[in-house]
């Protein structure tokens, strides 16, 4: 029998798995505020937009059947699967990210931060991105909340 929290892991899973697809998905930072959900555009300043490399999905471990389910991208490697060394386009404070699939839509978006535990994706070298300059993304964690 399937539990109600192994079918939301396989729900995550599934939208991992579609996020790259069939085309090129991106990563964007954005600076604050964080918008109360998808639904909501953004009101920052766009400073990174990032193709991914290749299929996210596949760069995300399974998710977990505990709670909360949680996926891992998996960063490393050669190259890096999921978000790697990006370009800065403009000056700013990275408060949020967003992940878009291949046709432009947000399915995903968390908090930023410069170590382990400060958000949901973790980039060096600091929030303070400047134009020109590059940035990497370390690590990123989908954890979904709620009741199981």
């Amino acid at each position: 029998m399937i539990t109600t929290l192994a079918r939301t892991a396989a729900a995550l899973n599934a939208i991992l798995l579609n996020i790259n697809s069939a085309g090129v998905g991106s990563i964007r930072l954005w600076t604050a505020p964080i918008p109360a959900d998808l639904a909501t555009a953004p009101t920052g300043t766009l400073i990174v937009n990032a193709p991914l490399q290749s299929s996210a999905g596949a760069a995300f471990t399974n998710a977990t059947t505990t709670a909360p389910p949680t996926a891992t991208a998996n960063t490393g490697g050669t190259p890096a699967r999921v978000a790697y060394t990006g370009s800065i386009t403009a000056t700013g404070t990275v408060a949020f990210f967003r992940v878009y699939d291949q046709a432009g839509t947000a399915v995903l978006q968390g908090t930023v931060g410069i170590s382990a535990g400060t958000g949901e994706m973790v980039i060096t070298p600091s929030l303070d991105l400047i134009a020109g300059g590059t940035f990497s993304v370390n690590s990123m964690t989908v954890a979904l909340s709620g009741t199981y």
